[in-house]
């Protein structure tokens, strides 16, 4: 718990960036949903291939579903990106607009690209062939989301290569693992903060009960003091005054002298 909260639960920009990737893979998997049905999933097993289209139509339908479909519209709207918002201008306006945006979304595509040949550089094997599918998995959703004309067939429908298809669907359930992940560290958080404050609350009302008692105890210690000192000094002041009505005594020379 103690790593979740250095690492992820102290930082909230890194606990939205990964909810916000996770609903993009969603939004992907929505946009595609009927190029993974028609995919043809051959494992050379039949029986595998009837669960691996049992799987893919699962995870079509739950992406498909209304809320699920309205909480990534909302967020994530891709319609608005890398389309022309000028009003007026006439056609050459537009034109240039245009040649702008196109442009522009090269050069997204394009550094993706370079994110996806930066994971070479890692040294271990097992971290780069994650990172590389993972990376591999968003740009797939990527191609999905913000597809290029390029990037469909001639009757409009997107074309998948295997690897990004078994990319795509990777990402995305690491992804609902990591946002799994966040929600039970953050329980576990909250319980140990409940409890830590529990500890410290008996702690505080012992010391308080404690000190309760002292202050108790003393106001009659004073009193019963008070009294014992005043009570001495009566009898110290009787004493004295029975002893100066007592006449005294002659000594035996005395006597004898008279």
């Amino acid at each position: 718990t103690a790593l979740f909260v250095e690492k992820v639960g102290m930082h909230p920009d890194r606990i939205h960036n990964l909810y916000f990737a996770y609903l993009f893979l969603l939004r992907a998997i929505n946009k595609a949903g009927p190029e993974l049905l028609a995919y043809d999933y051959d494992t050379g097993n039949p029986e595998d291939d009837e669960w691996v289209r049992g799987a893919v139509r699962g995870l079509v339908r739950a992406s498909s579903n209304a809320t699920t479909a309205e909480q990534c519209h909302r967020a994530f709207d891709e319609s608005g990106m890398f389309q022309p918002r000028s009003l007026g201008g006439g056609p050459e306006a537009v034109a240039a607009e245009e040649a702008e945006l196109h442009k522009l979304r090269q050069e997204f595509f394009m550094r993706f690209h370079n994110i996806s040949r930066i994971m070479d550089c890692v040294g271990c094997e097992k971290c780069r062939l994650w990172g590389k599918l993972q990376v591999l998995g968003l740009g797939t959703a990527i191609k999905v989301v913000l597809g290029r004309p390029e990037d469909r067939t001639a009757e409009g429908r997107l074309s998948f290569q295997r690897n990004e298809v078994i990319a795509l669907i990777n990402t995305a359930h690491q992804l609902a693992k990591s946002v799994k992940a966040v929600d039970d560290f953050q329980k576990l958080e909250f319980d140990e903060i409940v409890q830590r404050w529990m500890w410290l609350s008996g702690l505080v009302l012992i010391i308080l009960g404690v000190l309760l008692g002292l202050v108790l105890r003393r106001p009659g210690k004073r009193r019963g003091g008070k009294h014992h000192t005043e009570r001495d000094k009566a009898s110290n002041g009787n004493s004295s005054a029975g002893a100066q009505d007592v006449p005294p005594v002659k000594s035996g020379r005395a006597k004898k002298a008279d």
